[in-house]
C-alpha cells in the first residue's frame, strides 16, 4: 500500500468523522429540569414527538442500527436504517447501508411502542452520555420538552429486549428504498440548478452524468446545464443546457416536431443524419437545447437509452438561484472591435472581461476602475443609490492587448452594498490614443447580468460526491461535508441554522503536515482561530473544544 501524507489522512478521517454514523455531535448546554421525568407520569405518552435508539460498535465486524419512531403531519412513522462493515473496522459510512426505510405505523402499532415506553424516565442529556461502549443511546422529545436531547433510560432490562424485538418485527426482510437517504441503484436523478431555473433527467445505471454550473466552462454549448454519456461508450456526450440564443443553420436541415417529456419539441436533423442533431425543450428565452458531439460510434441500443433519458427530462422555472450575464448589443462597440462580457455574478460583484475581436489599429486601448451600475425598472433602466457619498476610484488605467483580452475583478459592496434579486447592466468606458494623435477618444459599453433567488437562496453548495471526494483532494479543492447555501440578503444557511459568516480557515497542523489545510465554517462569530477550527473539525477529544452549532458548523475542507 502506497503512502500517503498526513494532510490527505486528515482529510480523510474528517470526511468520515463528518458524514459517516461514527460523528458525534457536540452536547448543547442545556438547564436541568429538576428531577428524572417518568414517561406516562410526568410525561404523557400523546405528547411524544421522536424517539430514537441507536447502537454503533466501531471495532472490527463494525456494526451501526438506528430506530426513529415519530410523529409528523399527523401520522405516526417509524424508520431503520442498518449499516455493516464485516471483517473491518468502523465507524460505518452511508456506503456501508444494507437496510433502510420509513413505514407508517398504525394506531395499535403505536400504542405498543407507547406502552414500552411508558414508565421509563427522562433526564438532561449527560456530557459522557456517548462516551465509550456500543450503546444503545437513547433520547426521547416531547411537546413540551424544556431542553434538547432528552437521555431516557427503560424501566428495565426486559422493557429493553421487548422493545429492540418490537422493532426487529417492524423492519421488512427486504430492503426499503428511502429516496432521501439512498439513490436508486438503476434509477438516479441529474439535476442542475441555475439563475434560469432547474432542469433534471433520470439516469440508468449503466449512463453517467455531470451537472455543470454557471462558468465552469465545461459545456461545448450553453451557459450551465447537463452532460450525460453512456459509462460503455468510448466518446461522445450529449449536453443539455440553457441559452440564451439558439440559432440554426437552414442548409440541408430536416426539422419536425416530437412529444417528449410530456410536451411538444422541436427536433432538427442535418444532411440525412441517421439520428437528431438537437431537440429544443423550450423555444422561448432561455432556450434549453439539446446537442451532441461525437457519438458516430454509439449503437442504437445506446440511442434507444438516450431517448428514453430524453423523455424523462423536467424543467421547473420557479427554482433559480446565483447570477449570469447575458449579451446585449450594448456590449460591443464595433468601432474598435472590442466586446465587454461579465462572468461569476454575485450580489457583491462580478468578472468583467474586454476582448478585441477586430484589431483596427487604433493603437493602445485601456480601461480604468471606474463604472456605473443601473437596474431595470418596469423596462426603464435607473441608477442604483450609492450606500457612501462622494465614492471615488483609484485612478489606474489597464491595458487591452491587441487582438487580446483584459479581466478585472469588481467588487461593489463599498459603494453600492449587496444587490437584491433582479436584472442589471454594469457600464464601462474604454480610451483609445490613436498614433499621431494627442487627443483620447472614449467609448462606452456596457454588459447586462442577472441575479435570481428562489426563496431568499442565491447559490446552493451541494454536498461533495463520495465518489469524486479522494480526486477533490488531490487537486486539492474543498470537500463540501454539508450542504449549504448562499442567501439573497448576504447571509448563510444550513438547512437547521442561519449565519452571518462564512470563514476560510488555514494553516498548517502540527505532526510533520507537508501543506496546509483549509477549513470552511458557517460562523456567527466573527474570528476563528485555525487552533480552534482543527479541533472542533472533529480531532479533538475535550467536548469543550467544540462549537455550538447555532454558533458556528464546518461545512467544507480541504
Amino acid at each position: 500500500m502506497g503512502k500517503i501524507n498526513l494532510t490527505t489522512l486528515l482529510v480523510l478521517l474528517l470526511i468520515t468523522l463528518m458524514t459517516g454514523c461514527g460523528a458525534k455531535e457536540k452536547p448543547e448546554d442545556m438547564s436541568l429540569f429538576g428531577s428524572e421525568k417518568i414517561v406516562g407520569k410526568d410525561i404523557p405518552t400523546s405528547d411524544i414527538t421522536d424517539f430514537y435508539y441507536t447502537e454503533e460498535n466501531i471495532n472490527y465486524d463494525a456494526h451501526y442500527q438506528r430506530y426513529r419512531f415519530y410523529v409528523e403531519d399527523g401520522k405516526y412513522l417509524f424508520f431503520h436504517e442498518t449499516r455493516e462493515r464485516r471483517n473491518d473496522y468502523g465507524p460505518c459510512t452511508e456506503d456501508d447501508t444494507t437496510l433502510i426505510g420509513t413505514i407508517e405505523l398504525t394506531a395499535e402499532q403505536w400504542s405498543q411502542f407507547a406502552d414500552l415506553i411508558n414508565g421509563g424516565t427522562v433526564k438532561a442529556r449527560e456530557d459522557s452520555a456517548e462516551a465509550g461502549g456500543i450503546g444503545p443511546w437513547l433520547y426521547l422529545y416531547w411537546t413540551n420538552d424544556k431542553g434538547k436531547h432528552q437521555q431516557f433510560s427503560f424501566d428495565s432490562y426486559d422493557t429493553q429486549a421487548r422493545f429492540e424485538k418490537f422493532c426487529l418485527s417492524l423492519v421488512p426482510d427486504k430492503p426499503e428504498k428511502d429516496e432521501s437517504v439512498i439513490e436508486d441503484e438503476f434509477n438516479g436523478e441529474l439535476s442542475v440548478v441555475g439563475p434560469y431555473g432547474q432542469i433534471s433527467v433520470s439516469l440508468p445505471d449503466n449512463w453517467s452524468g455531470e451537472a455543470v454550473p454557471v462558468d465552469e466552462g465545461k459545456l461545448m454549448y450553453g451557459l450551465f446545464g447537463l452532460i450525460i454519456k453512456p459509462v460503455s461508450a468510448q466518446e461522445g456526450q450529449i449536453e443539455i443546457a440553457f441559452m440564451d440564443s439558439f440559432g440554426v443553420c437552414g442548409t440541408g436541415l430536416s426539422s419536425e416536431n416530437w412529444n417528449l417529456a410530456g410536451k411538444k419539441v422541436s427536433v432538427g436533423t442535418y444532411d440525412d443524419h441517421e439520428y437528431w442533431d438537437y431537440i429544443v425543450f423550450n423555444d422561448e428565452k432561455p432556450q434549453i437545447v439539446a446537442q451532441h458531439t461525437d457519438c458516430d460510434s454509439w449503437t442504437e441500443e445506446m440511442w434507444d437509452e438516450a431517448y428514453s433519458i430524453l423523455d424523462s427530462f423536467q424543467y421547473n422555472e420557479k427554482n433559480a438561484e446565483g447570477g449570469i450575464g447575458q449579451y446585449i448589443p450594448d456590449s460591443e462597440a464595433e468601432a474598435i472591435g472590442v466586446m465587454m462580457d461579465v462572468s461569476h455574478v454575485t450580489p457583491t460583484g462580478l468578472t468583467v472581461r474586454f476582448r478585441q475581436y477586430d484589431d483596427k489599429g487604433l493603437g493602445e486601448l485601456t480601461y480604468g476602475e471606474g463604472y456605473t451600475l443601473e437596474c431595470l425598472n418596469n423596462n426603464s433602466w435607473e441608477a442604483v443609490p450609492m450606500i457612501i457619498d462622494n465614492g471615488v476610484f483609484n485612478d489606474l488605467g489597464y491595458n487591452i492587448p491587441p487582438g487580446g483580452e483584459s479581466e478585472i475583478e469588481t467588487n461593489w459592496e463599498w459603494l453600492y452594498g449587496k444587490l437584491s434579486p433582479g436584472t442589471y447592466k454594469i457600464t464601462r468606458k474604454v480610451w483609445t490614443k490613436p498614433q499621431g494623435g494627442d487627443s483620447l477618444s472614449s467609448y462606452t459599453l456596457s454588459a447586462q447580468f442577472m441575479l435570481t433567488g428562489s426563496n431568499g437562496i442565491f447559490r446552493t453548495y451541494e454536498i461533495t460526491d463520495p465518489d469524486l471526494s479522494e480526486q477533490y483532494i488531490k487537486d486539492d479543492k474543498l470537500v463540501t461535508m454539508v450542504r449549504y447555501y448562499e442567501m439573497t440578503d448576504g447571509t448563510w444557511k444550513t438547512d437547521d441554522h442561519t449565519y452571518k459568516y462564512r470563514l476560510e480557515i488555514t494553516g498548517r497542523l502540527g505532526g510533520g503536515a507537508v501543506k496546509d489545510s483549509t477549513f470552511v465554517y458557517l460562523s456567527n462569530i466573527e474570528e476563528i482561530s485555525f487552533d480552534q477550527a482543527w479541533k472542533a473539525a472533529g480531532l479533538s477529544s475535550n467536548m469543550d473544544d467544540y462549537f455550538d452549532p447555532k454558533d458556528a458548523v464546518l461545512v467544507a475542507m480541504k
